[in-house]
């Protein structure tokens, strides 16, 4: 049952981010003064960083020892060829004490070379299920590197949709930035006008507010750039950049990103079909399993067919006399036959004690699945509420700018008509949009990085799954 509604959630959940559409790729560009540029959008970041990436590529090795030990057991199915050989020199035989054979050894007569070999096949008939278990516990852990796989892939998503979108927003922000710099610096210097031509309504205190003010602008100024450097920097080591390509967002405008938000019972069971660390575990726990049913295998004996081949060369000495030759010794010359071999290890506590052992580590796999399986169900829910709350603020955050840009231009229009205007009040507004403004801008970029978050929770793309999987709790 279990099974089967993950077979459904996988088939009602949109593909997996590998299974993405090729794109163009973005290629560096070079300026008329030089400056190498790169310009690209989210994905065509995410597909040059999987691409060129050393750690997506370390990842991928993993995957490539999996399919070699898949073939180191899939090999054990064919023939095996045995051969063996040894060589040396010997010396010559000269007649003995008996004067009827050549039984001693002659040994500052000529030498000789003692040459013997041996080349066997083995071909398994029946193992009592060795090989198939050997052959389906390679294949979990083929499964296990596709899996280390995603985990990186997806993990390098993530941080390429945090850089990235920091990126876009401290871009959004150069123009608030900007316009805010000019504000303040236009109350400055109309402050100091006053002050210079002895004005009455000059109040020194209104110029040390600004000036306080001011410096908290200046400070979220320089805050923005180490943002961006940051970002940069994050993109750069992401795609395996060098350090003097500098990367533009490719991006319309800076605002949220919109998908029909789902219950969170349906994130959840996406995740426990999809999420590929907790496939790697569950693949883990076959295999753990296989391997217990291999230990009872090896209990039993393998059956084969045997060939083998044999000879040995031995020159005599002395041709003359060849009944007595090294080349007539038991054994000389070639040897051949076959037939059936029984193989059968019978130490048995050893045997018992493997099997032990190998139920424990399936044991302890079971557990650790079980605990990934809560993990993540509770990773889902803490992703969710963080998702949801930031799209809240998103709107309460606009809502807040706008009513500051509000009340900022009817004060200032109030105080340039020389109306009685409180000057704090000005101040106030000022500082009360800006901030407002930033807050915005933020929110916005904590959603987005709220939903690469939980993507990579789920083993799938949020923005893509339209509709919710039926809601029913797997299993245990």
């Amino acid at each position: 049952m279990r099974k089967l509604l993950l077979l459904s959630l996988l088939l009602l959940a949109v593909p997996a981010w590998s299974a993405e559409p090729a794109l163009l790729p973005a290629e560096v560009t070079q300026t008329a003064d030089g400056q190498k540029v790169l310009r690209c959008t989210y994905e065509q970041c995410v597909s040059r960083a999987l691409a060129r990436s050393p750690l997506i590529a370390a990842a991928g090795k993993s995957l490539e020892l999996y399919e070699a030990m898949q073939r180191e057991a899939k090999s054990t199915q064919y023939p095996k060829l045995d051969a063996s050989g040894f060589g040396s020199a010997i010396p010559s035989l000269k007649a003995g004490t008996t004067g009827s054979y050549f039984t001693d050894y002659d040994v500052t007569g000529a030498w000789k070379p003692l040459v013997l070999g041996q080349v066997s096949v083995i071909q398994p008939l029946w193992t009592f299920g060795k090989i198939d278990s050997l052959k389906r516990l390679a294949a979990e852990g083929v499964e296990i590197g596709h899996a280390t796989n995603r985990i990186a892939a997806d993990e390098m998503r993530y941080q390429v949709a945090r850089a990235w979108w920091g990126l876009v927003m401290v871009a959004q922000m150069e123009e608030m930035i900007r316009d805010g710099k000019r504000r303040f610096l236009e109350e400055k210097d109309r402050q100091e006008r006053l002050r210079d031509t002895a004005d009455d309504k000059f109040n020194q205190n209104d110029l040390m507010k600004i000036n306080i003010y001011y410096a908290d602008f200046e400070d979220k100024i320089r805050q923005a750039e180490r943002g961006r450097m940051q970002a940069l920097d994050g993109l750069r080591l992401a795609m395996a950049e060098s350090t003097d390509v500098d990367v533009v967002p490719d991006v319309e405008a800076f605002r949220p990103l919109e998908f029909p938000t789902l219950p969170v019972e349906a994130y959840e069971l996406l995740a426990l079909a999809n999420a590929p660390k907790l496939l790697a575990y569950r693949h883990g726990v076959a295999a753990r399993v296989e391997q217990v049913t291999l230990a009872k295998n090896n209990t039993l004996p393998d059956i084969g067919v045997v060939a083998k081949l044999a000879g040995t060369y031995a020159p005599s000495q002395n041709g003359a006399v060849t009944t007595g030759s090294l080349g007539a010794i038991p054994g000389s010359g070639v040897d051949f036959g076959g037939g059936l071999a029984l193989r059968w290890s019978l130490d048995i506590g050893r045997l018992m004690a493997q099997i032990d052992q190998a139920k424990v580590q399936a044991d302890q796999a079971m557990l650790a699945e079980r605990g990934e399986r809560d993990k993540t169900r509770m990773d889902v829910r803490q992703l969710y509420r963080e998702l949801i709350d930031w799209r809240a603020m998103v709107d309460i955050h606009e809502k807040a700018k706008t009513s500051a840009q509000g009340w900022l231009n009817a004060t200032m229009q109030t105080y340039d008509d020389g109306f009685d205007s409180d000057y704090n009040e000005v101040l106030r507004a000022i500082e009360a949009y800006y901030r407002r403004r930033l807050s915005w801008q933020d929110a916005i970029y904590n959603y987005n990085v709220a939903v690469a978050a939980l993507s990579r929770a789920v083993g799938t793309d949020v923005t893509r799954v339209k509709e919710a999987p039926a809601l029913k709790t797997p299993t245990e």
